[in-house]
């Protein structure tokens, strides 16, 4: 994975504005019950939040379709920085 600057992504994209990576609280990323990526939801530390229907929007190496094997290995990353990553297939779209 690499490093990302999401301030400067958010600031940008003019979309929220953060200090530090040490703001995120936590990331979900939903894909559909067929596997295709679907959206990231960020939460702050201070109570707000963003969607992200972009995949690259936060610049983690996301697999376009479900893969628990790769997102537990960004799961991992995610907590060693100290934020909590869960991702689900149970959106369905129909």
């Amino acid at each position: 994975m690499k490093d990302f600057d999401l301030k400067k992504y958010l600031k940008e994209g003019k979309l929220y504005e953060i200090e530090s990576l040490d703001d995120i609280k936590s990331i979900e990323v939903t894909y559909t019950d067929p596997g295709d990526f679907y959206r990231i939801d960020v939460e702050y530390k201070n109570g707000s939040s963003n969607r992200f229907k972009d995949i690259k929007a936060l610049g983690i190496d996301l697999p376009y379709r479900f893969n628990d094997v790769d997102l537990e290995k960004i799961a991992k990353e995610m907590e060693q920085k100290g934020i909590m990553f869960n991702y689900n297939d149970a959106f369905d779209p129909s």
